[in-house]
Formats: structure tokens, C-alpha cells, sequence
């Protein structure tokens, strides 16, 4: 009687480690899955923090560049309305030729 409760405790006592050591090996596959996803998740948040950094910097960039041409082609536009000399002309379409004729049409 006393073997039979040995190999019986025994028995239980071996299922439970089986058991315990399928649920750790089944756990650390999770885990390591999770550490896995926390990874990419992490990656593709510096990616994408990174990407919205160059995406202002490209827009501070763009922003600078648009003012800075906008500024030449206004001191361009008004070297331009100076340079015009327009002879004295009584007659609309003289002046209009002359215009036109400084802008490149």
C-alpha cells in the first residue's frame, strides 16, 4: 500500500512539473513573442518619429525656400516695372505692345 501511494504521489508529483514546465515553456514563447512585438513596435515608432522630423524639417525647408524665392521674384518684378521705359503714347494698344513685349509674350 505504501509503494502504491509512493508511485501514485510520485506520478501526480511528475504530472505537475510536466504541466508546470509545458505552462513555463508555453510562457516564455509568449513572452518572447511579446518582446518580439514590443521590438518592431518600438522601430516603427522611431521610424515614424524620425519620419516626422524630416517631414518638418522638409517643411521648414520648403517654407524657407518659398520665401526666399518669393522674395526674388518680387525685387525681380520690381527691377523689372522699373526698367520699363515706356515711350509716350496717346494710343492703348501701343502701351499694351510695349508691355507685353517686356514680359516676353
Amino acid at each position: 500500500m505504501q509503494k502504491q501511494t509512493l508511485v501514485t504521489a510520485l506520478t501526480t508529483w511528475i504530472d505537475q512539473q510536466q504541466k508546470t514546465g509545458l505552462n513555463l515553456a508555453s510562457r516564455i514563447t509568449e513572452f518572447n513573442q511579446l518582446k518580439d512585438n514590443y521590438n518592431d513596435l518600438s522601430t516603427r515608432v522611431s521610424s515614424s518619429e524620425e519620419m516626422k522630423h524630416l517631414i518638418k524639417l522638409l517643411a521648414n525647408t520648403s517654407e524657407t525656400l518659398w520665401s526666399e524665392a518669393k522674395e526674388d521674384i518680387q525685387k525681380s518684378l520690381l527691377e523689372r516695372i522699373n526698367a520699363i521705359k515706356i515711350p509716350l503714347a496717346s494710343d492703348e494698344k501701343t502701351l499694351h505692345f510695349f508691355l507685353m513685349a517686356d514680359v516676353g509674350i
